[in-house]
């Protein structure tokens, strides 16, 4: 049989299950590409946020050096057009433009203007995740 001799159902049901495939990869790589980002953000913001006792942790300069260079390569990384997502690297990358990891160390003011942001773009990214569609199984061939 070629393919164009096979029944139409056959092929419809084919081209679903393709269909559905390509839909749950989407989605894994959308949700991956966030969830890279909240672990950089998240980490960031737990960083910078005092101990209970007030006392400033330590931090890596990489703390500020991954997260600038996703937010700098994120339009390559964003094979699936993510546009909230894109939204919030803007965001962050405002926050930081021009930011090195020793202001935040030296400047209260700067440290503290960054952590409220990342705060909220990590709330927004804990928003994102929680709402994102979850892949369904498919035990068929």
């Amino acid at each position: 049989m070629t393919p164009t001799n096979l029944p139409a159902s056959m092929i419809e049901r084919e081209r679903q299950k393709i269909e559905d495939n390509f839909k749950g990869l989407y989605e894994e790589v959308r949700g991956a590409t966030r969830g890279l980002m909240a672990d950089l953000v998240g980490h960031l913001v737990e960083r910078l946020t005092p101990d209970p006792d007030g006392r400033k942790k330590t931090f890596q300069k990489t703390s500020v050096t991954n997260l600038s260079e996703f937010l700098d390569t994120f339009h390559l990384k964003n094979i699936t057009d993510d546009a909230e997502l894109a939204e919030l690297t803007e965001q962050a990358k405002l926050l930081l433009s021009g930011v090195a990891p020793t202001d935040l160390r030296t400047s209260k003011p700067l440290h503290d203007e960054v952590l409220t942001g990342m705060q909220e773009v990590k709330a927004k990214l804990d928003e994102l995740i929680l709402k994102a569609p979850s892949r369904g199984i498919s035990l068929e061939d």
